[in-house]
């Protein structure tokens, strides 16, 4: 849909940037479509954002992740991309790490990048990249209680490799 259309909507206007907006409607940023608005800060269509995310490597898409969440809950946010280094395997459970490009959601061996000290912010010192599992792990349990999980996983499981329960 290009601007055109909404030649006849009293609404239509350019914003300081110089793109056109109407009240529902505004001017994608790369492609210059009209597209649907669904925030105010949204400035690609559907189309062109996809092309962005797809483009864009894991250690961008964390870091600005990263960003929104530190703006959020207003905690130090110094980190740069170069901070963030995804590793081959997880440091924590010794899982293989995978970067999946195209699909939606974390999955287990996906990158995920962690406050060592939840809430100390998004600094150099601060943070340490592991699979999803290992920090949702991390973020529902205090270390008091993963202490504890630790302690039965070796009473009550036998060290043979098996995984089976010992019942004795």
């Amino acid at each position: 849909m290009n601007v055109d259309y909404f030649k006849d909507d009293p609404s239509l206007k350019q914003n300081r940037e110089g793109w056109w907006t109407t009240d529902t409607h505004r001017q994608c940023t790369n492609c210059k479509a009209m597209f649907e608005k669904t925030s105010k800060t949204v400035t690609l269509c559907g189309k062109c954002n996809s092309a962005r995310v797809q483009t864009e490597s894991a250690e961008m898409k964390m870091y600005r992740r990263a960003k929104s969440r530190a703006t959020k809950a207003n905690i130090p946010f110094t980190i740069t991309v170069d901070d963030i280094i995804i590793p081959t395997v997880c440091p924590v459970l010794h899982i293989p790490i995978y970067v999946t490009k195209g699909k939606p959601g974390g999955f287990n061996n996906s990158p995920s990048l962690d406050q060592i000290i939840p809430g100390a912010g998004y600094t150099p010192d601060n943070i340490m990249v592991m699979s999803q599992l290992a920090n949702a792990m991390k973020a529902n349990a205090t270390p008091d209680q993963l202490i504890a999980f630790s302690d039965w996983i070796n009473l009550t499981y036998r060290g043979d490799g098996t995984n089976e329960p010992s019942l004795t």
